[in-house]
């Protein structure tokens, strides 16, 4: 997890995404309709969300400016179209693509003193994947919308495992780091009344 990340934090992520995915997979004509502006909105929140859990000049906060800059520039298109669906998706397939490559980066080579985690590598290489299928599929509206909503409950899945695993290691390292904290505090009474003796 990030650091000082929230467990629950990634949790919501995994909600966010998984909600998503299915809506694109079941929501028929009417998620045809909002495709476009379901994956800006999850850019953008996506982005939103690691500006403000990463360390500032760290790639994590890169990512989110990332994230956020193609999202919301997508949300710009959804509101004034005037550029092609081809256009607009060819440009959050390359906004997807780099963040899903600089989380790559992070994961393997700037860690931070980090402990090295799976679940950021599959969330990255999905991020990956999709921005590819993106481009494969972009004059193909109705398999990139399944192909996406897919990936999204993917993401999301792994999200959740992530978050739900993050809280038991949160857990333990807080229970580990109580009674290290407590010590010095024991070690100054135990002082003080032996002055008090002597």
């Amino acid at each position: 997890m990030g650091n000082g990340s929230k467990w629950w934090v990634t949790l919501l992520q995994g909600v966010i995404a998984i909600l998503l995915g299915l809506y694109l997979l079941i929501g028929g004509n009417q998620a045809a309709v909002y495709f476009g502006l379901v994956a800006a909105i999850y850019i953008f929140v996506v982005g939103l969300i690691e500006i403000f859990r990463a360390d500032r000049g760290s790639v994590g906060y890169y990512r989110g400016i990332v994230g956020l800059v193609v999202g919301g520039l997508l949300l710009i298109l959804a509101a004034f179209p005037f550029l092609s669906f081809e256009t607009g998706f060819l440009i959050f397939a390359i906004g997807v693509i780099i963040v899903g490559a600089l989380g790559l980066y992070a994961s393997f080579f700037a860690r931070s003193g980090r402990s090295f985690d799976w679940g950021p590598v599959l969330i990255n290489a999905l991020l990956l994947l999709w921005g590819i299928a993106i481009i494969f599929f972009r004059t193909r509206e109705a398999e990139l919308q399944s192909v996406t909503g897919w990936i999204l409950i993917a993401i999301g899945a792994i999200l959740l495992l992530w978050g739900f695993f993050g809280r038991s290691t949160d857990e333990e390292t807080a229970a580990v780091e109580a009674p290290q904290e407590v010590a010095p505090i024991v070690e100054s009474v135990e002082e003080t009344s032996t002055d008090e003796t002597n």
